[in-house]
């Protein structure tokens, strides 16, 4: 089989650009603690050291939540994306169970439009 120049600079043009996105792709890792739910991919992730965080602790109306309290330490963000297999609540109740588990406490829980107006 003849290759033309052409084809085969365009191949290595390629190749050499596909080895160079994976060595520019981002590393995600998962939290000791909590791992990642079977079948789940990370999309994006955010971590910074010590800093301060407000979570919510109670209901949204008018755009407002009625309580929240800022937490400080090692705050560490990350967006999974789930198998579509399993539905948002399976997730959510399987690490509710892992994390209860492990000793954490669920500090607000709410469900649906009793979070507020904007949750479904």
């Amino acid at each position: 089989m003849k290759i033309h120049k052409s084809s085969a600079w365009i191949l290595a043009t390629v190749a050499l650009l596909l080895c160079a996105a994976a060595g520019f792709a981002e590393e995600y890792f998962d939290h000791p603690q909590i791992g990642r739910y079977e079948g789940s991919s990370v999309i994006h992730q955010e971590s910074s050291g010590l800093n301060e965080y407000r979570v919510g602790l109670g209901i949204a109306r008018d755009g407002v939540i009625s309580d929240t309290r800022m937490i400080r330490g090692k705050v560490m963000m990350t967006l999974y994306r789930g198998p579509e297999s399993s539905s948002s609540f399976e997730i959510v109740d399987a690490y509710r169970q892992l994390l209860q588990s492990r000793g954490f406490e669920v500090l607000f829980e709410c469900g649906k439009s009793e979070c507020g107006e904007k949750f479904l």
